[in-house]
């Protein structure tokens, strides 16, 4: 299952949506199978306690905390305006890669990158959405490749 489902069934269980369907959900974006996430953003309409004379919001990290699976957290919440897209209000993404050394050639790498920097046309990486998506220019604006000292456990 993914973590869109656990987040789903924990917002629709903890009685916040009604349906994936009607909060109007956004997300920045999303991994491929295999890989995890850190600091991922999401957007959508949730019940709320400020409405009336009620003055304080519903705790929603600690609700959800409480019901997702160990390795999801909800790091914080906000309000954000109404039209907020999670995913075309994105100022920009960090992505970071982890990987066994091995046998790689760490100068050729950081080489290679140096091709990466700058604006570039993406859309041969990328889901084709022609209908909302009518630019494929990304910047990369820093590229490092730095070997890490600790071994991480295998699991």
């Amino acid at each position: 299952m993914t973590i869109e489902h656990h987040l789903f069934h924990s917002f629709i269980n903890l009685n916040l949506i009604e349906s994936i369907d009607d909060c109007e959900y956004s997300r920045c974006g999303r991994t491929d199978k295999c890989v995890s996430s850190s600091g991922n953003v999401i957007a959508l309409n949730v019940r709320s306690n400020l409405n009336g004379k009620k003055k304080k919001e519903f705790p929603y990290a600690v609700m959800l905390n409480g019901y997702l699976p160990k390795g999801i957290r909800i790091l914080a919440t906000t309000l954000v305006p109404k039209n907020f897209s999670a995913r075309y209000n994105c100022k920009y993404r960090e992505y970071k890669y982890f990987f066994p050394r091995g046998e790689l050639n760490i100068d050729l790498m950081r080489k290679g990158c140096k091709n990466f920097l700058g604006l570039h046309d993406f859309r041969n990486f990328c889901k084709m959405d022609i209908i909302t998506t009518t630019c494929f220019l990304r910047r990369i604006m820093d590229i490092h490749i730095d070997p890490l000292e600790y071994v991480f456990p295998l699991f």
